[in-house]
Formats: C-alpha cells, structure tokens, sequence
C-alpha cells in the first residue's frame, strides 16, 4: 500500500531531514508538509520558510531554500514532483 498524499508528502518530508541533518548537522530545521488550499497538492518546505543557514567554523556561508510541490501522479497512486524549487544564496559576510 502507498498511502494518501499526505502520508506520502510527510515520508518525503521526514527522508529530506534526515539527508540534510547527516549533511550538515542534526540542529538542521526540518522539513515538513504543507497542504495547498487550491490544490489536491503540498508543498514540502523546510522550517524556517526564508530557508536554512548553513555554516562553516567562523559562521553563516549560505542559505539554502528548498520548495517542492507534490501531487499524485496520474494514476493517483504514488506522490509526483511537477515543479521544484531550490535556491542557495551568499550569506552577508560569508
């Protein structure tokens, strides 16, 4: 069994975490759900929404932002990604 969308979009969620904590550290903010009120949709977005601030040994580098949005495919059995959105950006004075 595959499960809804929601559960779906909240085990995607929870693999996205668990990849970016073993990258960059387990105080990573994790990524979560959120249903599209005009849409049998979600978007999957990490906490906070302006993105995760990724440091080195003398502070912030970068900011990464990420915004998937999951639907189901069309067979409506198994969660599908038609737009993704992922953004790194030069933290001031990184």
């Amino acid at each position: 069994m595959t499960g809804s969308l929601a559960e779906q979009a909240e085990d995607f969620a929870n693999d996205l975490t668990a990849t970016v904590c073993a990258v960059v550290g387990a105080e990573c903010p994790a990524f979560y759900p959120v249903a599209l009120e005009e849409a049998d949709a979600f978007t999957v977005r990490q906490g906070p929404s302006d993105g995760i601030i990724l440091c080195g040994k003398d502070g912030p580098i970068l900011r990464l932002s990420v915004n998937y949005k999951c639907v189901l495919d069309g067979h409506n059995k198994w969660m599908a990604i038609p737009e993704s959105q992922i953004h790194v950006f030069v933290e001031p004075g990184g």
